[in-house]
């Protein structure tokens, strides 16, 4: 789905160092939402539309304030 970019909205947390926010609680957080976790421990939460993504985005800052998230949109390169 990602290759063929039928999920194309991320929504990612924004971590900053010093920051005082569990990356367990977030990742526990994008996994409710939907997220799947890939090899590397990461968890990949990723919507097929913006107005999917800014629902999701708008819980997760509801349910942690402290944390910092954005959307990122994919975008397919023409070779």
């Amino acid at each position: 789905a990602m290759k063929q970019y039928l999920s194309p909205y991320a929504v990612q947390p924004m971590i900053r160092k010093g920051d005082d926010i569990d990356v367990t609680e977030l990742q526990k957080a994008m996994i409710d939402e939907g997220g799947i976790r890939l090899a590397s421990g990461k968890v990949d939460l990723r919507f097929p539309s913006r107005s999917m993504a800014t629902g999701a985005h708008r819980r997760l800052c509801h349910r942690l304030p402290r944390g910092y998230w954005s959307i990122t949109q994919s975008v397919d390169t023409i070779e």
